[in-house]
C-alpha cells in the first residue's frame, strides 16, 4: 500500500480497491505537493481505497519556484476563468475515467478532492458532470460555472475566515444545492489559504459517510 511516482503524479495501489481518491493540488504546485499535504493523510484513514494525486496538466508560469498549473492566471477575470476550465476539463474526464478503468472502480466509488486552483477543477466537474459520484471535498475553491449536472454527487465545501480569496465562497452552496446536489459547508475559524488537521478530519467524516466505510479498529 505504499506510494510510488508514475509519469504524471504520484499513486497508491491495492488490492481490489473499495473505492478511488484522485487529488487534485493547486496553483503552482505539484502531485507530490498535495500528496504530503492531503492524501496521504485521507489514505491513512481507507487502507482499502487506491489513490492518484496527479501533476497539473501545464507547466506552472510563475518563476519562483518548480510546479504545474491546471490553467493559466495570466490576466484572469470570471470569464477567463471559466474559458479555461472548459478548455482543460476534457483532459480531466479522461484522468478520471483512465484511473477508475486502472483501479476496477466503479464512477460511483470515485471521491474527487481538490485545493485551490483544484477544488475549482473539482467543483466544476461536480457541476457539469452527469456521472454520479460519492463526494467532492473543495478545500478553498471557487465555483466558476453554472450547474447544470443531473447527477447529485455531494459536497463538502471548506474554506478559512482568514483567506483573502474566501468572500462569496458559502454563495456557491445555493446553486449547487439547486441542482440537486447535497452540500455541507464548513467555515475554519481562523484559517487561511490552507489545508489544517481540522479539514482534514472533517474531509475523511465526510467521505466515511458516503462510502459507508466504519472507522478503522484500535491497535
Amino acid at each position: 500500500m505504499s506510494w510510488h511516482p508514475v509519469e504524471n503524479g504520484w499513486r497508491r495501489s491495492v488490492d481490489g480497491p473499495e473505492a478511488l481518491v484522485i487529488v487534485l493540488h493547486g496553483y503552482g504546485r505539484s502531485g507530490e505537493n498535495i500528496k504530503a499535504r492531503l492524501a496521504e493523510p485521507l489514505s491513512r484513514a481507507f487502507p482499502q481505497a487506491a489513490f492518484f494525486a496527479p501533476d497539473g496538466f501545464e507547466p506552472y508560469e510563475g518563476d519562483d519556484h518548480p510546479g504545474r498549473q491546471w490553467f493559466s492566471r495570466s490576466g484572469i477575470t470570471p470569464e477567463l476563468r471559466l474559458q479555461r476550465l472548459q478548455a482543460v476539463y476534457p483532459r480531466l474526464l479522461r484522468l478520471i475515467g483512465q484511473e477508475l478503468e486502472l483501479a476496477g472502480v466503479a464512477p460511483e466509488r470515485l471521491v474527487l478532492a481538490g485545493f485551490s486552483q483544484g477544488a475549482i477543477l473539482a467543483l466544476h466537474h461536480a457541476a457539469v458532470s452527469t456521472q454520479a459520484h460519492a463526494r467532492v471535498l473543495v478545500y478553498s475553491g471557487r465555483l466558476a460555472t453554472v450547474p447544470t449536472a443531473a447527477a447529485p454527487t455531494p459536497l463538502t465545501i471548506l474554506y478559512g475566515t482568514a483567506d483573502a480569496g474566501s468572500e462569496g465562497l458559502s454563495a456557491d452552496a445555493a446553486p449547487l444545492r439547486a441542482a440537486g446536489h447535497p452540500v455541507d459547508v464548513h467555515l475554519l475559524e481562523g484559517v487561511g489559504h490552507d489545508i489544517t488537521a481540522e479539514g482534514i478530519g472533517i474531509g475523511i467524516d465526510a467521505i466515511r459517510r458516503s462510502l459507508a466505510v466504519a472507522e478503522p479498529l484500535a491497535g
